[in-house]
Formats: structure tokens, C-alpha cells, sequence
């Protein structure tokens, strides 16, 4: 999962307090299927709040808008019916900036 990460842009570090945070951590990308977009920035606005001593972290634009991209690439594999392995092997920069793309795309088409 910390590779995974690294592909966010997020350091060591931090990707052990995302996976570690209690009660709000990532361990692995099957749980992204039960996460929304807003889940996602939801768990990143409060781990931000809370102390690096007490599991939080703080995370930028472009490392939120990648685990959203993260977050919309594993729910666009599920409704593919393809295989999400724990491992995110297939998780690579260009199918992150791929997933931004398209979650770009997404976005506008939606908005009045």
C-alpha cells in the first residue's frame, strides 16, 4: 500500500499514518471501494485536524486530488469487473494522471 502511495506523491511518513490513522485508516485498496470522493476528502480534512502525535497528517492539492484519483480508479476497476489485489500493482503514475483525467472529464460533464 505504501507504493501505492508513493504514486500519490505521499511520503513514507505520512502513507504509515494514512494506513495507520485510528479508525480512519487506509490499509488497503479493497477499502476504497467502499469509500466516496467525499469519504476520502472527509478523512483527509480530519486527519488534518487532528496531531501528527495523535495519527494526522496533512496532505496537498495534488497529493488529495491523486488519492481521489486513487479512490475513482478502484471503484472504475470494480464497475470493469476487474481484479483490485491489495497490491495496486497496476496503480502507476500514468494511471494516475489517467484517473485525473477522466475524473476531470467526469466532473465537467456533470456540472451545469
Amino acid at each position: 500500500m505504501r507504493d501505492t502511495l508513493a504514486v500519490c506523491g505521499i511520503d513514507v511518513a505520512s502513507a504509515n499514518r494514512v494506513i495507520d490513522t485510528k479508525g480512519d485508516g487506509v490499509d488497503s485498496l479493497q477499502l476504497f471501494a467502499v469509500l466516496t470522493g467525499k469519504d476520502v476528502e472527509t478523512m483527509i480534512y480530519n486527519a488534518g485536524r487532528r496531531q501528527v502525535n495523535q495519527g494526522g497528517y496533512r496532505l496537498g492539492a495534488i497529493q488529495t486530488k491523486r488519492l481521489k484519483a486513487l479512490n475513482w480508479w478502484v471503484h472504475a476497476r470494480i464497475r470493469e469487473q476487474e481484479e483490485v489485489n491489495g497490491y495496486g500493482v497496476e496503480w502507476t503514475i500514468a494511471a494516475c494522471q489517467q484517473a485525473i483525467l477522466l475524473t476531470d472529464i467526469e466532473r465537467t460533464t456533470r456540472e451545469p
